[in-house]
């Protein structure tokens, strides 16, 4: 049996090179900069941040549906990020009431 080998084109070698060096070095000094200022278990709650936009992005773009269940599971996932990151949930909402334009400090 004849097995038959693929190559990527050079277009596809050059964007994968250009995201894995791009990428790489923008996100870590942002990431250890971030570990430095707000500590290591507040920097990784981004990480639960994405389920909210994959399903965003899924909705938006693949016009996937958003169901009640994944709205309480975003829900949660939110919640759990504003309470390990100290954000008063009250405060959210006396801000909405008074008309500032930001929802978080």
């Amino acid at each position: 049996m004849q097995t038959s080998r693929v190559h990527p084109t050079v277009q596809a070698s050059v964007a994968l090179l250009l995201l894995a060096l791009l990428c790489t070095s923008l996100a870590y000094p942002r990431y250890f900069h971030l570990i430095a200022s707000v500590g290591p278990t507040r920097t990784t709650t981004v990480t639960y941040l994405l389920p909210l936009f994959g399903t965003l992005w899924g909705a938006l773009f693949l016009r996937e549906p958003v169901t009640r269940g994944m709205m309480l599971d975003l829900t949660l996932i939110l919640s759990s990020v504003l309470l390990v990151n100290d954000v008063p949930i009250k405060r959210i909402f006396t801000r909405r009431a008074h008309g500032s334009a930001s929802a978080l400090p």
